[in-house]
């Protein structure tokens, strides 16, 4: 227990913030109810400010030394409002590249222009990891590549018939983190290009 020398309330330590490793003379709320008194108080000079070079960088310096001081904390925080929020995720993903397909694409297309060995190098990645998911008894297989093509041209068909974008996606993902599929018929399906893009690398296992 500890006694704020603003409220003088006797507190549990937890209220109080730490400070060089010893908890603070004021507790939390004193602390919160001042600064917002102080910025009511000074807003507009606050506000100017917070627009200066110097104010930027010292910002950024702090952010930067928070991130390094802080790495295992904030990617325990991010991975928890991930899977917490993932479905609403997906679904505003989905929404935001079907209102904006346009934009997107010529995105990605001057990215690709002015990135070349990067779009480069990570075609040839996937092009080696579909290789090496590709079994060298299916790449004999004249049935198993007549199957394939026909997949291709209905993704193809689909994009001409209804207008939309359509891709060739791998069920179980080829370079998934838990489990990757293989490059055969029976694990690619036709979906449209922003539920593929969306989807990326993750495999959710029907119950």
């Amino acid at each position: 227990m500890k006694s704020c020398t603003k409220c003088a309330e006797v507190k549990e330590l937890n209220l109080f913030p730490i400070r060089k490793g010893a908890a603070d003379s004021w507790c939390k709320s004193c602390y919160t109810a001042s600064t917002k008194k102080h910025y009511q108080n000074n807003k507009e000079k606050i506000k100017a400010y917070r627009q200066t070079d110097a104010s930027r960088e010292k910002k950024s310096e702090w952010d930067r030394k928070y991130r390094e001081s802080n790495k295992e904390k904030i990617s325990a925080r991010k991975h928890d409002w991930y899977v917490e929020n993932k479905k609403e995720i997906g679904a505003k993903s989905k929404t935001r590249y079907a209102e904006n397909s346009e934009s997107a694409r010529a995105r990605s297309i001057t990215w690709k222009e002015n990135n070349r060995e990067k779009h480069n190098a990570e075609c040839m990645k996937r092009h080696t990891a579909k290789l090496q998911r590709f079994p060298m008894w299916a790449r004999e297989c004249q049935d198993i590549k007549f199957f394939l093509e026909e997949i291709y041209d209905l993704a193809i068909e689909r994009t001409l018939v209804t207008g939309v974008p359509h891709h060739v996606d791998h069920i179980v993902p080829l370079q998934g983190k838990k489990v990757s599929g293989l490059h055969l018929p029976w694990n690619l399906q036709v979906i449209t290009a922003s539920e593929n893009c969306s989807k990326r690398n993750s495999f959710t296992e029907a119950v």
